[in-house]
């Protein structure tokens, strides 16, 4: 009698642990579509815009501390011990330059919502990976009968804005990793189900692809690239590169680099010989032709590394970049990471995101594999080239995941290893 007692607890305890992780999923599927969205209802009404943005961060705030909470209150201190020391390192740095120089571009309550939110949320809660990827595929289909409003077109050079390309990125990476990992294991009805967001999220593609800017464009690129040359290991976990596409990868990044402008080159006749056009390629080659291809961030590089001289080790203030120098951001989140918090910020930061990838590729699963991709090329490749490090929220949301590998066992993710933490 004791032992189906015990059963049916343990069994009602792994429930409740699945429905939780699918809480978290589509909070945070949520989280990361709030810019999506926004784009969405400004198209239908731009006056809601602004509120909608406010209502958005509350709600899914609120219910994430709500659940989060509810689950705290069973697991001892220690499962959250060690990320909660990292969350407090970008959290009393930003303090300090707030008290001593009071001229940050970041103002105290974006850095909570697009900072320490995500890198809370993402690096002390245990989610569906599964179920996020398609949740974030979902969400913002009903843009569908806006299309032609979001994508709107600025006249002059017919591109779409920056803004919008980065917000609907990660909407499109979802779609190409749950197309690479999950859609050929679906049957019956449930696939014809997931055709329908895959479908309108193609049709966004299209569009970013074709009229958006560079920075997106690579990323959607190397996502592609690195689900073609690597996978997981499905009996012992891990990170698994296929020998022979990575080695041609490596053939192939060799001969663009020697030859990117007669393949671009190329690659624009032949697209005007059927009337299309890609706006990225265009810019490429424009750049090209003035011998400005970084697009004018030698300066900014160049204002980061004297700022760095004159203070290496203490930095000079997070977010204070624009205050010193004039220019808005340094175009990498690593220089910027450096110029504002020194060597002393930088390694407390970098460090333990080495020590927690380091697990992810030697423990990492199906689910969390797909995962890492979905962040990994939404944030990391866009923020080394452009992005403002104290609001890349994908990039917080990216470090969060990855420092959550410290904490996990080697079984991480495993309903035994949670329930463990449970029991009193």
């Amino acid at each position: 009698m004791a032992m189906v007692e015990g059963k049916t607890e343990m069994d009602a305890m792994k429930s409740d642990i699945k429905i939780i992780k699918k809480v978290y999923a589509c909070l945070i599927a949520f989280y990361v579509n709030i810019p999506a969205i926004n784009a969405i209802v400004t198209t239908i009404s731009s006056a809601a815009a602004g509120v909608f943005m406010s209502f958005a961060y509350i709600f899914v705030v609120g219910c994430f501390c709500a659940t989060f909470l509810f689950q705290a209150l069973t697991r001892p201190v220690k499962v959250y011990l060690t990320v909660l020391v990292y969350i407090l390192i970008p959290i009393f740095a930003f303090l300090l330059t707030f008290m001593i120089k009071p001229h940050s571009s970041v103002d105290i309550v974006f850095f909570a919502l697009r900072v320490v939110f995500p890198l809370f949320f993402m690096s002390t809660c245990n989610f569906d990976e599964r179920v996020f990827l398609k949740a974030t595929m979902f969400i913002p289909i009903i843009g569908i009968f806006f299309v032609d409003k979001i994508f709107v077109r600025i006249q002059y050079d017919e591109v779409i804005s920056m803004g919008l390309t980065y917000a609907f990125l990660p909407v499109i990476i979802a779609t190409v990793v749950y197309i690479a990992r999950y859609l050929g294991k679906i049957k019956g009805w449930s696939r014809i189900v997931d055709i329908i967001p895959i479908a309108v999220n193609i049709v966004y593609g299209t569009n970013v692809i074709m009229y958006g800017s560079r920075g997106p464009i690579l990323c959607i690129g190397l996502s592609i690239v690195f689900l073609l040359i690597s996978t997981c290991n499905k009996e012992k976990g891990g990170l698994v590169f296929k020998t022979g596409r990575t080695i041609l990868f490596g053939i192939a990044v060799c001969l663009l680099i020697v030859y990117y402008l007669e393949i671009l080159q190329a690659v624009q006749d032949l697209l005007n010989s059927h009337n299309l056009r890609f706006a990225f390629v265009d810019k490429i080659l424009k750049l090209s032709e003035a011998g400005n291809l970084n697009n004018g961030r030698t300066e900014h590089y160049v204002a980061a590394l004297s700022g760095i001289k004159k203070s290496p080790i203490w930095g000079n203030g997070v977010a204070m970049f624009e205050y010193n120098t004039g220019f808005v951001y340094p175009h990498n989140f690593l220089v910027q990471l450096f110029y504002d918090g020194g060597i002393i910020l930088f390694s407390l930061v970098i460090i333990p995101l080495i020590v927690g990838m380091v697990k992810w590729v030697k423990n990492c699963t199906e689910p969390q594999y797909s995962m890492m991709i979905m962040l990994f090329f939404t944030a990391v490749p866009a923020a080394l080239f452009s992005g403002e490090l104290w609001t890349d929220y994908a990039l917080w949301m990216t470090f969060g995941y990855i420092i959550s590998f410290i904490r996990r066992g080697q079984s991480a993710g495993n309903l035994q290893e949670e329930i463990d933490c449970i029991k009193p």
